[in-house]
């Protein structure tokens, strides 16, 4: 529902052609195993879209397309 949900406020209730096209996904794919994503990413990837993927665990870690944060006393930073 929330997936939906957030697709709706960023492209179904803008005018035509307006929409941002894009897809989040957060926290959605802790129980997927490394050929599930794989499928997901390639899926994605298909649909030409920006798709930001949360996650805090160690995801694809081959796919090529990341932003990596981490956190160290406090502060958080991209690597």
């Amino acid at each position: 529902a929330n997936i939906l949900a957030m697709h709706k406020l960023t492209n179904v209730n803008c005018d035509d052609d307006k929409g941002l096209d894009l897809l989040i996904l957060d926290e959605i794919l802790e129980a997927t195993d490394e050929q599930g994503l794989s499928n997901i990413f390639d899926a994605l990837n298909q649909l030409q879209i920006t798709s930001l993927v949360v996650s805090h665990g160690n995801i694809a870690e081959g796919y090529p397309y990341k932003t990596v944060v981490n956190k160290l006393n406090g502060v958080s930073y991209i690597e």
